[in-house]
């Protein structure tokens, strides 16, 4: 059944894809100027880089762009020299093939004014905004040295919680910074933290970024925020984007989001950091969504032995289905965080009210299984009957011809012998 569901689901997922996509180029060819969406976009991108070069040129008569260093789905990454004041920094150009798109041009404005709106020392520091003389926008950016959140952890079975501790709290008073100041990432995921070294610290975090960000209204405690009342025009059309791996099961359907869609993909990273895996993975990324929103994950304790159930209680919190049972807020998960070891149990008792244990896990399968078996049950039972009836339905069929055809025979008898059988 498993195999059956995520084949249909891929095949629906590319087939909706390439339709979309199909029906752009069309407009494109006849007329129109613009393309979809990024996947399409990308199908002219070596083209547009090539027309237009721009290793060696310089931008606001002080920025002279030396070399391409990263390139992602909302512009290329350029390292360069502030002429000005003699210092490396990073450039982030938007691609000039999207620049008539006045949406995603607004998004890549607003990615640099949420980063610099926090103002925290977690949140990559953006010192300029500008456009070029084409009139594409780009945003300067602290040059940084080591490597993503992503790498460390595809190259380790798990991250040891000492490790993964600090980098954890890091993420939470970040995010928790951009949460009060109004700001929602909407896709915190390890290739979007950075880790560099900073005095005594080996992995102080960076987080990058802010493309999908969420400007909402702050409240008057500054706790709960919500965005009906306060986004910003552009931000519905993100509703669903992001990284179905940590997309929360609210944000997967395309709803309005909170604070607490944050929590959940920090506690999908934390899973991952302290088990080497996400707690779902297809290779369909519908399929993915459908389970962020209906499937319980396996409890961390049962991929990584050794973990205290105060450890297992944060994530599984964080990864509650219902955002209202999630961590009220960054800082209440933060502290939660501070408070735990490994090897002990000095977290408090309401967590584990929100986690379930490895016996209610099992318990759970049981029923899953039991259900799935009853489920199958019927779809055989409903099979035989229709079966059954369409059986039934032709051989009434059948006996009816048989009956018609003798009574014709009948009558053919009664015309020949004049009436006299």
């Amino acid at each position: 059944m498993k195999a059956i569901k995520a084949l249909f689901y891929s095949i629906s997922f590319d087939l909706i894809k390439l339709l979309y996509i199909n029906y752009h180029m069309q407009k494109r060819r006849n007329g129109a100027t613009t393309l979809p969406r990024e996947e399409a976009d990308r199908i002219s991108r070596p083209q547009a880089l090539a027309v237009e070069p721009m290793i060696g040129s310089k931008l606001a008569d002080r920025y002279k762009l030396v070399e391409k260093i990263g390139e992602g789905g909302m512009g290329t990454i350029y390292r360069a020299e502030d002429e000005r004041l003699s210092k490396k920094v990073a450039v982030k150009v938007l691609p000039p093939y999207f620049a008539g798109r006045t949406k995603l041009a607004e998004r890549f404005v607003q990615e640099a004014k949420a980063a610099t709106r926090i103002e925290h020392e977690n949140i990559i520091d953006i010192t300029d905004l500008n456009v070029t003389p084409q009139g594409t926008p780009f945003y300067v950016m602290e040059l940084l040295k080591g490597r993503d959140l992503a790498s460390v952890v595809s190259h380790s079975v798990y991250i040891e919680w000492s490790v993964a501790k600090n980098i954890l709290l890091q993420i939470c008073r970040a995010a928790g910074a951009a949460h009060k100041k109004g700001v929602l990432h909407c896709d915190l995921k390890p290739d979007n933290v950075y880790l560099i070294e900073r005095g005594d610290n080996e992995h102080f975090v960076k987080i990058l970024d802010f493309g999908i960000a969420k400007m909402v209204h702050q409240s008057d405690t500054g706790e709960r925020m919500s965005l009906p009342g306060g986004r910003m025009s552009l931000s519905s059309m993100s509703n669903i984007m992001g990284s179905p791996y940590y997309m929360a099961p609210e944000q997967t359907l395309g709803r309005e989001i909170t604070h607490t869609a944050d929590i959940y993909s920090v506690g999908i990273m934390m899973y991952e950091m302290l088990c080497g895996t996400v707690p779902f993975h297809d290779e369909s990324p519908m399929a993915i969504m459908h389970m962020q929103r209906n499937v319980l994950p396996t409890p961390p304790s049962m991929l990584r032995k050794g973990m205290s159930r105060d450890v297992e209680a944060i994530i599984m919190r964080a990864l509650e289905k219902d955002p209202a049972k999630r961590f009220l807020n960054m800082e209440d998960m933060e502290i939660a965080i501070a408070n735990c070891e490994w090897d002990s149990t000095s977290c408090p008792s309401s967590l584990h009210a929100n986690a379930y244990s490895i016996e209610a896990y099992i318990e759970m399968k049981k029923r899953q299984a039991g259900l799935r078996k009853r489920r199958e049950a019927r779809a055989w039972g409903a099979a035989i009957l229709v079966t059954a009836l369409a059986a039934a339905a032709a051989t009434a069929y059948i006996k009816k011809e048989v009956v018609l055809e003798q009574l014709k025979n009948v009558e053919t008898r009664i015309h020949e012998s004049g009436g006299i059988l």
